[in-house]
């Protein structure tokens, strides 16, 4: 409960302090996908030991965001996501019959720095900042195998890094974006294991309304 006051007073902070130096408010949503899984020595020991390997996972992210433009080509960007997490192993012999999969969800507040170059046609950007993740649930049936589910004991907090580039097009009054991000677990994915850590490559797209300029 404590971890969530926090989030709530960290983006009741945000929405008000941007604002008052912002030369530009823009605020829109985004959706997209990701391929996610874990990394860290213990990790690929336990699988290197059993013949397993890291599979394709497909995830999900949703959520809003607000842009503040605090210069020319500088922005700040605060985020509410929803992020799909976990990862997924294959038996080498029998892909098909043998595996691991543990999938769970975090509410994500990243706060990202943006550097926004103009083009002919649209904006090429660059961004990365730190985010505070919310496990969604408890976990207690994160695992599946082909003969069924299993516990799993998550960690209730995760902080992560997000990096990335994109493009922004002008389209409908609005700004319509695609992104490539990278988002790197930095702390513990267990609650019982320092090493476990979960990362996820995204491909996102975004659409933004601007309300002040």
């Amino acid at each position: 409960m404590k971890k969530v006051l926090v989030l709530f007073v960290l983006a009741v902070f945000l929405c008000v302090s941007f604002p008052l130096a912002a030369l530009e408010i823009s605020v829109g949503g985004k959706a997209g996908i990701a391929h996610s899984g874990y990394m860290g020595s213990d990790h690929r020991a336990d699988n290197e030991s059993s013949g397993y390997r890291n599979a394709l996972f497909i995830r999900a992210i949703v959520g809003a965001f607000a842009t503040f433009g605090l210069s020319e080509g500088l922005q700040i960007q605060p985020e509410l996501l929803i992020v799909g997490s976990g990862g997924k192993a294959n038996d080498e012999a029998d892909p098909d019959n043998f595996f691991w999969a543990e999938g769970f969800s975090y509410l994500s507040l990243p706060v990202l720095v943006k550097g926004v170059f103009s083009l002919i046609n649209g904006d090429l950007f660059v961004f990365g900042g730190p985010a505070a993740q919310l496990l969604l649930g408890d976990g207690s049936e994160a695992g599946s195998t082909a003969a069924g589910t299993y516990s799993v004991e998550l960690a209730s907090f995760n902080l992560a890094a997000m990096a990335g580039a994109g493009y922004n097009l002008a389209f409908l009054g609005g700004e319509l974006s695609v992104e490539l991000r990278y988002i790197q677990g930095l702390s513990r994915s267990y609650s019982f294991d320092d090493d476990h850590r979960t990362w996820s490559i995204a491909l996102i797209g975004g659409y933004a309304y601007t309300l002040m300029e």
